[in-house]
This record gives C-alpha cells, structure tokens and sequence, in this order.
C-alpha cells in the first residue's frame, strides 16, 4: 500500500472505529476492506482496540516525528521498509506499527483520551497553561424520516429516500428538499443537530433554516395545506420564502411567530425566548396578545408578556457565522453558551462580581483559547479539569 493510501486507510479505520462514517462512506469502506486482503487484514487487527492500544504504546516510545517523517518519505521496495521502525524486540510488531504510526499521527498528543478515556475532545494543552484542553465536538446531525428512521449527517453528500420524497444532503453541509414534492399529510422530518453543529436546511417551499447546535426543528416534507408550520427546539435561523396565501409559523417554547416573508433569529435554550428580526415583519403571538416586530427590533418573552427592544442584530446572529460574540454579557451567560459549544460543566469559586464584557472568539478556536481570551478581557482565572470547568477570581 502506498503512503498516501495507506494514510488516507488508516484515517478511515480511525473514523469508523469513532463511528464518524455516514451510512454511505461505512459502506464503500467496508467493501473496500472485503475486496483488498491487505486492508481486511489491516482493520481485523484494529477492529479490535486492544491490538491498536498495544501497538501504540510501543511506538509511543520512539520518535514519532522521525518516524513519521520516514513514514512520509518511503519510497523504495519491502527489503526498504523495514528503516521506518526503530528496532523493535517483538518482530511482529514491523508488520502493523506504520498504520499504527499514521493513526497516533492522525490522533496526535491526544489519542490517549480516544483510546483509553473515550473521549476524543479532551487533549493536552501544551499552550495555555491548562490542565488539558478540549475541543468543540464534530459539525454532524441526525436526521429522523417519517418512519421513525434516523440517518446520522456528516460530511459527505448522498442521497435520502423517505416514502415517496426524495431529498439530497450536499458535501457543504444542506439538506434539500425538492420544491415538487407531494407526500401525504402528516409526513414529518426532524434534524437535531450536534452540540458543536450547524446544519442548513432548505425546505420544500423554498425556505432555508439554519440550525444552530443543541437544536432540533420539526417540519413537513412538503407544506400541502394553507399554511407552513415548523417547530423549534434551541436556536435557528430563518430565511422564509414569500407566500402570502399560505403564512409561515414558527412554534418555540409554547409561543407563535407568524411571518408571510422575511428573515429573523429564534433563540430558545432557557424558558427565555428571543426572536430578533433582521427583515422584513414577524407577528409575536402569546396568547390572546399580539406583538409586530420592524427589523432591528427583539422580542424577549417574558412570565408577564412580551418585551419589545432594540437589537444586536450581529451579535444575534454570530453563531451563523461561526463565532462567539458578547455585548455587556455576564460571565455567567457567557459561560452558559460556552459550556452548550464545548459540553463542558462550569462552576464557580469565590464571589464572582457581576459584571459584563464585550468580545468576539471563534468557535472552532479550542475551550483553552476562548478562555484565555476571557481572562485577557475580564482578569478572572479559569482552571479546566477534564470536562469541568473552574471560575475564580484572580488573586
């Protein structure tokens, strides 16, 4: 097997053992192994983890750069290859120790976790000055069809049957439902999206949904009566196609929001539900009393009723673009968000004053580097412990 493709095997032995593999790249991988003896070799010995713990530990103990650096630059015959493993007292390990070397490569300082501790996001932080690090979790979803079935989304496009629909999911990340559809009534999706996910989903009438992480939404395959009607669970936001015959609703958190064309924001992690508008008009319904939103504005529903106030429209919307944005937030709001992103717990030590902050973080930056940036700004000290996350006041 060349280097290249046995790099390219191992990450696949890698994904499949964490069951990162869609349905469909599981089943070109396992008929790949089942045709080529020297891969069904290969992932027999390391279906097993044991076998690939043992050989890790050993090469744990050479110079895996130099290793791998001669991993990479093999280019000669068998009688050649034997140079790529520092002499090693237990023979039978020359044969597997490369696709052991390319999987701790793959793994990097933090294949321990994935291995041993089963979990994959925590790694050592060699930058920080933390215990360890951890890392946000993959951008997947799982989709439920109508018939109960449930088909986990990641990164690779296929296409997804559900009775007489037919729908696609891209290699960027959209599910597509066609605007020709015509399915019996009653016929529901759901996507739930990943702690660390953001899905866009193109609806039957021409709608586009994202879905924020931690969020599900509910929808028809096709909206075949007078009206469109979703429901949300988290956090979304809402691009609706415009249809004057036939409104577009919106139920989160026990309220309504009715549109006819437009773009807006739902957000309903807590009991606390905010709808900010970026265009067009939304109707906020709670019970017999009705609100109108103009663009710009929010709605913040509260046990008394519904509070009209002026927006954040780009902090509102941030985590659209991929990033954290805080404007006069409470550390312990801030943290709130962080702990959902990076599915960490937080508690807090000492009398944490309340006070707020204003800063934008990347969410594909690592917990330790979103916390050092919150350090720089507010002066408090953050321990990190595993899953656990620690607030003090700096002494």
């Amino acid at each position: 097997m060349k280097d290249n493709e046995a790099y390219d095997f191992s990450e696949l032995v890698l994904r499949y053992l964490k069951k990162e593999l869609t349905q469909e790249e599981e089943r070109a991988f396992l008929a790949a192994v089942s045709n080529d003896m020297e891969k069904k070799k290969i992932f027999e010995r390391y279906e097993d983890r044991r076998p690939l713990d043992r050989d890790l530990q050993y090469y744990k103990r050479i110079d895996t750069d130099e290793a791998w650096n001669k991993i990479m630059s093999r280019k000669k015959a068998k009688d050649q290859q034997a140079d790529v493993i520092i002499a090693s007292p237990y023979i039978s390990l020359k044969k597997w120790l490369p696709y052991a070397a390319i999987l701790l490569c793959i793994l990097g300082f933090g294949f321990w976790s994935i291995f041993l501790n089963k979990d994959n996001k925590l790694i050592k932080d060699n930058q920080f000055g933390f215990k360890n690090d951890v890392l946000a979790g993959p951008n997947t979803a799982v989709l439920k069809l109508s018939n109960g079935e449930e088909i986990k989304l990641g990164q690779t496009g296929e296409e997804i049957k559900d009775g007489a629909a037919s729908l696609s999911f891209s290699q960027n990340g959209e599910l597509m439902y066609h605007h020709s559809i015509k399915t019996e009534n009653g016929q529901f999706n759901e996507i739930a999206v990943s702690s660390a996910g953001k899905f866009k989903v193109s609806l039957s009438d021409g709608s586009i949904v994202w879905v924020s992480s931690s969020s599900k939404l509910r929808y028809p395959v096709a909206f075949n009566g007078n009206e469109r009607r979703v429901s949300l669970e988290g956090e979304a936001y809402f691009q609706v196609a415009k249809n004057a015959k036939k409104p577009f609703y919106v139920e989160v958190g026990g309220k309504t929001i009715r549109v006819l064309g437009t773009q807006f924001n739902v957000s309903a992690y807590t009991r606390r539900v905010r709808t900010t508008l970026v265009e067009g008009s939304v109707r906020i319904e709670d019970g017999k009393r009705v609100s109108m939103l103009k663009p710009g504005q929010q709605a913040v529903f509260k046990p008394r009723g519904v509070v009209i106030q002026a927006a954040n429209v780009e902090k509102d919307i941030a985590w659209k673009e991929g990033y954290f944005t805080f404007d006069h937030d409470r550390i312990k709001d801030i943290m709130e968000e962080i702990a959902r992103w990076y599915e960490v717990t937080v508690s807090y030590e000492g009398n944490i004053k309340d006070e707020v902050y204003t800063g934008s973080v990347p969410r594909s930056s690592s917990l330790g580097g979103v916390l050092q940036a919150l350090t720089d700004v507010s002066g408090l000290h953050f321990e990190i412990d595993g899953r656990n996350v620690m607030v003090k006041i700096n002494k």
